[in-house]
């Protein structure tokens, strides 16, 4: 009885969790990978994954999902900067997105840096620059399913816009990479995805303890009661 229970609770619980991460996908942008290869020395010194939405502020509150990014040929390597530019198509009219990296030394540590995000959407120019948006250990990847809001601004003034708020998802990024393989180096797991994956199973484990608990002390204190009723009519 006491397992059957244990186990409905369970299935419940289950159910739930599977619905709720369902939905959740149904609306969610495509999540795409990059690579791009140093026609130098035939080195994927860059590799990316993530969904990319772009949201306007005016007019009308346009909202944008890259569905159809590729690299640019245009996108550089080397150090101490890389840049991937991705193209992508809306209105039959090539955009790009452009992330910038840097390679830096502090404390003796090398490291790598998202520094910068431009936008160049129907010849309008939007950026945010000179921001440590992400950093990690050189020879890490970054990877963070919870992703980055980041406000671009305007740069020029021949559009209405005013700003775009580039939504990223399901993230993952390897730079300055020297090797020719195309494996993602360790992953750096962001500090947003290391609190929802320490806290959701903490609850369930507290929950469900506290369920077996309930369970087990009203199992223990229907057994003695029948126990003296069967002693009393003995």
């Amino acid at each position: 009885m006491v397992m059957s229970m244990l186990y409905f609770c369970v299935f419940l619980f289950l159910q739930g969790h599977l619905i709720g991460r369902s939905d959740a996908a149904d609306i969610k942008p495509p999540v795409i990978s990059y690579r791009y290869t140093d026609p130098k020395d035939n080195v994927t010194c860059m590799m990316a994954e993530f969904s990319a939405q772009l949201k306007f502020s005016l007019p009308g509150e346009e909202t944008v999902i890259v569905t159809d990014g590729v690299v640019d040929a245009k996108s550089t390597c080397g150090s101490p900067e890389e840049n991937l530019i991705i193209s992508f198509t809306h209105n039959n009219v090539s955009q790009t997105i452009t992330f910038t990296f840097v390679n830096t030394t502090e404390k003796e540590q090398e490291k790598a840096k998202m520094t910068g995000i431009g936008l160049k959407f129907n010849e309008t120019k939007f950026e945010v620059k000179n921001e440590a948006l992400f950093e990690v250990p050189l020879a890490s990847s970054y990877r963070c399913e919870s992703g980055l809001d980041v406000t671009l601004n305007q740069t020029t003034e021949e559009s209405t816009v005013q700003n775009i708020t580039l939504s990223l998802r399901d993230m993952r990024f390897d730079v300055f990479r020297t090797t020719k393989t195309h494996d993602y180096d360790s992953d750096y797991v962001c500090a947003a995805d290391i609190k929802g994956n320490k806290t959701v199973p903490m609850i369930v484990a507290f929950v469900l303890a506290g369920m077996v608990v309930i369970i087990l002390v009203g199992y223990l204190i229907l057994r003695k009661r029948e126990d003296r009723s069967a002693y009393q009519s003995v």
